[in-house]
Parts: structure tokens; sequence; C-alpha cells
């Protein structure tokens, strides 16, 4: 019945996320996840922050037909009693959307930071050796030669009471310049 009434509003809402926003995260999604090792750096953080894009929009036209139902506006009823768009800016910016637009953005965005640091901080207070580790990397400058998951891990060096690998870098400025060139210097 609601498919029947409110399809022609609901459906092209629906199509425009499924064109804009779906596509574009399953196109980059596998490239994020699987790809860190295959492709450069710079692709994988492009296809990180397409992914990011893609989640807005998908909520963006998820919202719009959201808050179209709860408040609808830019409509009209043809003869079979059917929803027919009028106005579509009134369509996709009714009177809620941009209030459920903002609190739900912001709710994902808070919770995500959350659970991120929440993650960092189990990792950091797992044991002392290793938050040592990871406090002297941080300080040393370090942090920029590995990649986000094995800057703080424990290592065969550290876990026999050692405090530096036997292949640690010099400080030196060139060296880095160098190394980062170089797959086979990174840690």
């Amino acid at each position: 019945m609601f498919s029947d009434r409110a399809g022609p509003i609901i459906g092209p809402l629906m199509a425009y996320e499924v064109l804009t926003a779906f596509f574009l995260e399953a196109g980059f999604l596998g490239v994020m996840l699987f790809g860190m090792n295959r492709v450069g750096r710079g692709l994988h953080f492009t296809a990180t922050l397409l992914v990011a894009v893609g989640t807005f929009i998908s909520a963006f036209w998820i919202l719009s037909a959201n808050s179209w139902m709860q408040t609808p506006a830019g409509y009209a009823i043809n003869a079979d009693g059917q929803f027919v768009p009028a106005d579509w800016l009134a369509i996709i910016f009714n009177p809620s959307f941009p209030y459920r637009l903002v609190h739900t953005v912001l709710a994902a965005y808070l919770t995500t930071a959350l659970v991120v640091g929440a993650v960092g901080a189990w990792h950091l207070l797992r044991d002392a050796r290793q938050r040592q580790r990871c406090a002297r990397d941080v300080l040393d400058g370090d942090v920029a030669w590995s990649p986000w998951w094995r800057r703080c891990r424990s290592s065969p060096a550290t876990s026999t009471g050692s405090t530096r690998s036997s292949t640690s870098r010099p400080r030196s400025w060139p060296w880095k310049a160098i190394s980062r060139a170089t797959p086979t210097a990174r840690r």
C-alpha cells in the first residue's frame, strides 16, 4: 500500500542514493580494505576519502527520504491517490531534513571517533613495555615510518627486553627520505 502511494517520490530518492553514493562506496571500498599493500599510499588515502564522501552522500539521500515520510512537503496527490512530486527541492529539503542530517552525521562521526580512540587506548594500555615503545617512537618521529596498524605492536626485540631493534635507523633526515622511497626499508 505504502509503495503504491508514495513510490513516485520515495523511489527516485532511493535511486539517487544508489546512483550517487552506493556505486561510489562500492567502487572504492575494496581498494580501501584490501589495497593497502597493492596500491600506493596516495591512492589508498584517496579511496578512503571517497568511501567517506560516499557514506555522507548516502546518509543525505536516505535521510531525505525518511524526513519526507515524517514531514511531507512539495507533493501533490493524483487521481489514483498517489503522492506525486510537485517541487523536488521542497521534497528533498523538507522541514525536518536539516536537523535530522546534522544530528545523524554528527552522531556517526562522534561514535566512530570514540571507537577509534578506544581501540587506540586499549592498544596503548595493553602492556607497559609496548606503551613505552610507542611513546618513544612518537617522540622520536618514527610514527611516519610504518602503517598505523604496525606503529605500536610489540616486536621480537621488545619482548626480549631490548628497547631498540638491531636494525634501528639513524635519526638523520636524509636517511629517512631515502628509506621512505625504498619498500624494503619500512618496518
